[in-house]
């Protein structure tokens, strides 16, 4: 009895043991852990070819314990080039829709892409069902704590205004626009299309963009503007750094309306604040930033205090007929839509 006593002590200590071994490798893969992402974007919006023309750097640094030996990468504005896109396909339920009838000139996608890493091109695999994903294949698996640093250049042609993205005459409201990697996490990849109605799933991260526009345009974007000068005859540069944030949008208008102030947030604590919008938009501005005001302000009061340094409020526009998602976020920058005030969003 006391030998068989003690074997299955033994039995026990190893079941306690490998049980053990078996938590703390799960616990080790199914820890929280967030990508880090850095860019840094120059392009050129092109109006009399409803082109954007650019360079994308970006480092990527890997958080996951185990390995990855390929990156996801998003190109939304492919979601635009066909009624076969599960943009198109989601709008389709909505059979007349002026999108699915749109030629070809009034389409988007983003193509010229070379994505190289160290100088040297890296292999590229299509997505098996939606042509607004790709896979960028890398030469040697990226390890925990390690970063490399992907560049390509790209061009995306501007849909007419459809969803988030496009133009109406000489104004561009620029959202999803450029190269950028799915959501790697403890559950792994995360690719997915574009649509219209639906959140985004993206890493947060650190942004530097050079903005090139007619001079007669001018720029309100995600982040906090660093300067803007003369670049070349008849163009404008302006220049954004943001930290941190989902995403970074932009709108190019031609003579808009628009108005600054601040919001404080404490005593000590203020942040700038701006409300735009195209120049024949209906939209009361005073009552705009009111609105804006109250909503950073009651947020902060009971969530907690609005975390970067100013706010932007840009209306959307869309023509008759097209229907666009209601509203968009990006960190920094709102947009409203509406024919009125916030209050008729």
């Amino acid at each position: 009895m006391h030998k068989k006593s003690f074997i299955q002590k033994i039995r026990l200590v190893i079941g306690i043991g490998l049980a053990l071994m078996f938590f703390t490798k799960s616990f080790a893969q199914d820890t929280y852990f967030q990508q880090q992402v850095s860019y840094a974007i120059d392009v050129e919006l092109n109006p009399s070819k409803q082109l954007l023309s650019g360079k994308l750097q970006l480092k990527y640094t890997h958080h996951g314990s185990e390995p990855i030996s390929f990156i996801w990468m998003h190109l939304w504005p492919n979601a635009y080039k066909d009624n076969a896109t599960a943009y198109a396909l989601q709008k389709a339920k909505n059979e007349r829709d002026p999108f699915l009838f749109s030629k070809g000139k009034y389409r988007g996608w983003i193509d010229s892409l070379q994505f190289t890493l160290k100088g040297a091109p890296l292999k590229i695999e299509a997505h098996p069902g939606h042509i607004d994903i790709v896979k960028l294949i890398l030469p040697e698996p990226l390890k925990q704590g390690e970063s490399i640093e992907i560049e390509t250049p790209f061009r995306v042609k501007i849909p007419y205004i459809s969803s988030r993205m496009g133009y109406v005459g000489s104004d561009y409201q620029i959202t999803q626009w450029y190269p950028k990697p799915a959501v790697f996490d403890r559950d792994g990849w995360h690719p997915m299309p574009y649509l219209d109605l639906g959140e985004f799933y993206s890493e947060f991260g650190d942004y530097k963009v050079r903005i090139t526009v007619p001079d007669s345009m001018q720029v309100f974007a995600t982040g906090v503007e660093d300067r803007a000068m003369p670049r070349a005859p008849g163009k404008r540069s302006y220049s954004f750094s943001a930290e941190n944030v989902h995403d970074f949008a932009w709108f190019a208008l031609t003579k808009p309306q628009f108005i600054h102030d601040t919001i404080r947030l404490s005593n000590t604590l203020s942040i700038p604040a701006t409300v735009a919008a195209t120049k024949n938009a209906k939209v009361d501005l005073e009552a705009a930033m009111k609105y804006t005001k109250q909503t950073i302000r009651y947020y902060s009061d009971r969530i907690g205090q609005y975390q970067y340094p100013q706010r932007s409020m840009l209306w959307q526009f869309k023509p008759a007929g097209f229907q666009c998602a209601g509203r968009g976020r990006f960190s920094t920058f709102r947009l409203g839509s509406g024919s009125g005030t916030l209050l008729s969003t």
